[in-house]
């Protein structure tokens, strides 16, 4: 996989989850095995977190630290917003950044 395809990959993935059809879990999870094709031991290590906290994150269980989080997506240039569920919101939120 080229890496526009990996972009397209990744777009398409992340619109999932703002749409609420990926969880963030489900989000982590598939980038970890679809994307870099990483078991969970490998890919922590790579990040820097303990596997407990990648299982809670992926499971969508807890209440894992902004800071957790931010390390867990970073191999994919992703971090944590806060954002309601409501797409409409959203868009007017990217509109009104790009004025």
């Amino acid at each position: 996989m080229d890496a526009s395809n990996l972009e397209e990959k990744l777009i398409a993935l992340v619109a999932l989850h703002i749409g609420g059809k990926l969880s963030r879990g489900e989000l982590l999870k598939t980038l970890r095995k679809d994307i870099l094709r990483l078991n969970q031991t490998r890919y922590c290590r790579l990040v820097g977190i303990g596997r407990n906290s990648l299982v809670d994150i992926e499971r969508d269980q807890g209440e894992p630290s902004e800071f957790i989080v931010s390390k867990a997506f970073s191999p994919f240039k992703l971090k944590p917003m806060m954002m309601r569920s409501d797409v409409t919101f959203f868009k007017k939120c990217l509109e009104t950044s790009f004025r």
